[in-house]
């Protein structure tokens, strides 16, 4: 019941951030409709992480993916068994929601939600959610939330939080690399 709180609250924070968002707007300039245009789609879609780079996450082998329903910028990399409950691992890419998703962390207003654990060598500022499993980074304005809150594999479990902060996080900067 914790992490389902916590995952609603996690994903309140990614809403809460989009409505923040940058202006579509005419005025908005040139270089900014571009940059957003090049961001658009999710990274299942656009194949900036692959099978192989997911690998060993989960408790199961990975064997393809699938869309967020109702959410373009969101999939899930998914296990043979998906459609009985099976794992999966939640990618999220947000255009022009970097840094208002991240402050709402280290403000301290997302402190009666979820808690959060500053993490550095990650996009330009990230934050680990011990609860959720989840990882909230930002490079410029661009947010990589990565979020496994079950079915993590046992050698990932038994490696222990600092190595699940690193294997997580290093999805998020294969993505910013690839942008």
């Amino acid at each position: 019941m914790r992490s389902e709180i916590l995952l609603a609250a996690s994903a309140l924070c990614a809403l809460a951030a989009c409505s923040q968002g940058a202006s579509t707007s005419s005025s908005a300039t040139p270089a900014a409709k571009v940059a957003t245009a090049v961001i658009q789609g999710n990274v299942c879609d656009r194949k900036l992480l692959t099978l192989t780079d997911v690998a060993g996450i989960l408790d199961q082998t990975v064997t393809g993916t699938k869309p967020l329903q109702g959410d373009p910028q969101t999939c899930y990399f998914i296990s043979a068994n998906n459609d009985r409950g099976g794992p999966e691992l939640r990618i999220t890419l947000r255009p022009g929601h970097g840094k208002a998703t991240l402050d709402s962390f280290t403000s301290g207003k997302m402190n009666a939600y979820a808690t959060w654990k500053p993490l550095a060598g990650i996009g330009d500022e990230a934050v680990w959610l011990p609860d959720l499993h989840e990882i909230d980074a930002r490079k410029a304005n661009t947010l990589c939330v990565v979020g496994a809150p079950l079915f993590l594999s046992k050698a990932l479990r038994d490696a222990g939080e600092v190595a699940q902060q690193q294997r997580l996080g290093a999805l998020c900067n294969k993505v910013f690399a690839a942008l």
